[in-house]
């Protein structure tokens, strides 16, 4: 499937984050961007940020971020829109055929 380029009307930015341990052994994590790709966004209709099953807290994704195909794209990267911070829970090659992707995100709330 090809994705058409008006699905793609939002602008995002991928970030990776980086850990580095000072001299007391104090962990930071600092993010830097990595690409800038349009996307498609939308929120997933009733979907809740969280999950209880089992006696577990489970992340579910409120918003799915299509992209086209980025091989390096993982869950240890996060998606920037704006002032909005989304989280990748999961990343799936859409088809199988990559050419894009469906990122199931979670949007952090301050």
């Amino acid at each position: 499937m090809v994705i058409r380029a008006g699905r793609l009307r939002h602008e995002v930015i991928i970030q990776e984050v980086t850990q580095t341990r000072d001299t007391s052994g104090s962990v930071t994590e600092s993010w830097s961007t990595t690409d800038t790709v349009r996307a498609e966004i939308k929120p997933i209709k009733g979907s809740a940020s969280e999950r209880l099953i089992h006696d577990q807290v489970l992340s579910v994704g409120t918003h799915i971020v299509t992209i086209r195909y980025q091989g390096d794209v993982t869950p240890k990267h996060r998606i920037l829109w704006g002032s909005r911070i989304f989280d990748i829970n999961d990343v799936r090659d859409e088809y199988e055929k990559n050419r894009t992707m469906e990122l199931i995100c979670t949007e952090k709330v301050s």
